[in-house]
């Protein structure tokens, strides 16, 4: 048993900086990406204390009915991280309400085939015990659906990716920087999911994958204390923005744009996603019916 508390410890601390995030979250009540992050926070959490059960020694049926009830935290972190780096870094525009929820019906069927699959054996082909560890440990044969919702899950992970990667090249300033920290802890995701895909764990069938997502929420409760993303200033100043009738364009040193309010948007008749981090001059040109005055509508950071 203290051999197999080596092991256990890790993903009950990622439990305990998950639940201290979410709780700091908690108290910011219609702070944008709120509820998102708390829900990113609870599945991380709640995958890492199901991965910490299975080394506490139980048997191998014991152990495959935690992994059935482990993929309920699994199936909702990459959507739900896709989700706040959209409301995070402003391309909510490409995430209207009905595709958020568009994303959790491959999650929703995979829940439903894991929880069925003594019926189907789609997902899981067998399960066994591994000898050959510190400790038994639960082996699986994995089935053609299993393999569906990984990929299906990558996917959704490198969409965020090119997200952020895009926010990071274009951008300055503060959403630079978190940018920046997102995508490291991302790059650690794919390592830790990598190293347990290719059986190369230091346990084998152990997933680090939960104790490597603990680190991509820790990034982004960063930058809600640098940037203080959850106090309500922010938010108040953000809704006068967004309320505007005149339009408001926000440029960095080098003529970029970092923000664009609605009547912007219908002013130069493209959205935000468009332009950001495009130079005013190539979005905007004299055929708008525009006089630009260098330094008058930007705000440099």
């Amino acid at each position: 048993m203290k051999t197999n508390l080596v092991y256990i410890a890790p993903f009950m601390i990622s439990v305990a900086l998950m639940a201290g995030v979410a709780a700091m979250a908690w108290p910011h009540h219609g702070a944008r990406g709120r509820r998102a992050f708390i829900l990113f926070c609870f599945a991380a959490g709640y995958w890492s204390f199901t991965e910490g059960l299975l080394y506490l020694g139980f048997d191998i049926e014991i152990n495959f009915l935690i992994t059935c009830f482990q993929y309920l935290g699994i199936v909702l972190t990459a959507p739900t991280f896709l989700i706040l780096s959209c409301i995070i870094f402003g391309f909510e525009s490409w995430l209207k309400p009905y595709r958020a929820r568009l994303l959790y019906i491959v999650p929703l069927f995979t829940l439903i085939a894991v929880w069925t699959n003594s019926y189907h054996h789609l997902f899981y082909a067998d399960f066994y015990t591994i000898e050959s560890g510190p400790f038994p440990m639960l082996g699986l044969h994995h089935g053609p659906l299993f393999w569906v919702s990984v990929g299906y899950h990558y996917l959704l992970l490198a969409v965020a990716f090119f997200l952020l990667l895009h926010q990071f090249l274009t951008s300055s300033g503060f959403k630079r920087g978190q940018a920046g920290v997102i995508l490291t802890s991302l790059f650690i995701v794919w390592v830790a999911n990598g190293i347990y895909i290719t059986g190369h764990s230091p346990v084998r069938n152990m997933d680090l994958s939960p104790i490597a997502f603990s680190f991509v929420a820790l990034s982004f409760a960063w930058g809600f204390c640098r940037y203080n993303f959850l106090d309500i200033m922010p938010i108040a100043k953000a809704e006068i923005f967004d309320g505007f009738d005149d339009a408001i364009m926000v440029l960095d040193k080098k003529n970029r744009f970092v923000s664009i309010n609605p009547a912007g948007e219908k002013l130069i008749q493209k959205s935000f996603v468009d332009v950001s981090g495009k130079k005013i001059d190539e979005v905007i040109d004299e055929g708008t019916g525009l006089v630009l005055f260098q330094n008058t509508i930007s705000c440099a950071f």
